[in-house]
Parts: structure tokens; sequence; C-alpha cells
């Protein structure tokens, strides 16, 4: 006859056991509001995922707005770290629905091959451990240098104090971006023509 609360404390155990095992995978998702003179104009979702060694990020970004016409453009970006070090990234951008620009890195032995819509632009020789959606969830205290995954540069990282720093375009635009609690709270992202204001949602 079948020692059912024997059972019972067995599955019970091997229940609280598969409960408890770590799967290894981490996702974190941040959801922020793009704004420009007090005007919503678009939003940003990004996210983080942890797979063992593997890092994965992924980020989308839409505005709307007019000049002479309604113009959409969307920033998508997917961005692989293994160990510390970039792998690959590729960052689409486009308006109106229609490409206006693809960028590929890609890591091929000691370096990183960057083509610019499929055609290869130039290579870099140096280690990536730090790029520019990172910027998103990893307040960069001991950064002084962001890899551009959209242009394949590097981008000054000045640290302002009070959790404050500027990420300097080569063309001298600059971002700044705010933490609290080691994430992204809010940014200022010089776009050329206009300044956008991005404010964390959730």
């Amino acid at each position: 006859m079948p020692n059912f609360a024997l059972m019972i404390r067995f599955l019970t155990f091997i229940s609280l056991l598969w409960i408890t095992i770590p799967t290894g995978v981490v996702t974190e998702t941040g959801h922020f509001s793009i704004n420009f003179r007090g005007n919503e104009v678009g939003e940003l979702e990004a996210t983080r995922k942890i797979d063992g060694d593997d890092l994965y990020f992924s980020s989308f970004t839409e505005t709307s707005f007019w000049a002479i016409k309604r113009i959409t453009v969307l920033y998508e970006y997917n961005v692989h770290f293994q160990k510390g070090h970039l792998q690959s990234s590729e960052v689409r951008i486009l308006v109106n629905g229609k490409e206006h620009k693809c960028t590929k890195v890609t890591l091929k032995g000691d370096c990183y091959e960057i083509t610019e819509d499929g055609e290869t632009r130039s290579s870099v020789h140096y280690p990536v451990d730090y790029s520019t959606v990172m910027l998103i969830f990893t307040e960069p205290s001991h950064i002084s240098n962001c890899f551009s995954e959209e242009d394949g540069t590097l981008h000054p990282v000045v640290n302002l104090g009070n959790h404050v720093y500027d990420k300097i375009h080569p063309k001298g635009r600059k971002n700044r971006y705010y933490y609290t609690n080691g994430t992204l709270s809010s940014a200022e992202l010089d776009a050329g023509l206009v300044t956008l204001k991005v404010t964390r949602v959730d």
C-alpha cells in the first residue's frame, strides 16, 4: 500500500526545489516618454536580458512630429555582449517607414568590422565593454568613453557630479543623463535642431 504522506512530502520537496532553482535568465525592461517643449512626441522601450555570460540589449524609440508634414522616426537597437565584451550590434533608423540608415558592428577575431547600409566602412581594434545602449541601465560612474553603435566611434563621457553625465558626440553635440540608484531616470538629448527630454515612466 503506498505511503501517501511520504509521497506528498516528496512532491512538496520537488515543487520547492523547482521554484528555488535559478533559471539563469534575468530580464529588465524600462519605459520612457519623450517630450519636446512640454509636449509628448514619442516613447522609448528598452530591454536588458542576462543569460549566463551573455548580455542582450534591445531598444525601440519612436518619435513623431510636424515639419511641413508629419515625420515619424524609429530607432531600433539590438546589441549582444558576451563575458563583458561587445559581440555584435545593429542599429536601424527608419523615417516614415523607409530605412534611412543601418549600421552593424561585428566582432571578427580581434577587431570590430563596421558596416553601414551594407558596405564595410571601417574597423576598430580596441575592446568594447560599454556602449550607448547600456546608458539606459547602468550608470557610467567609472566610464570615460562610450562606444556608439550608431556610428562606430568612441564618445567621451564626462562625470558632472551628483550622478549626472554628458556624452559628447564628435560633432560637439551633448546628451545629458541623470541617474537615480544607478539607473537612468531622465536625459536631455541634443537632436541637432531640437533638444528632447526623456523621462522614465515606470
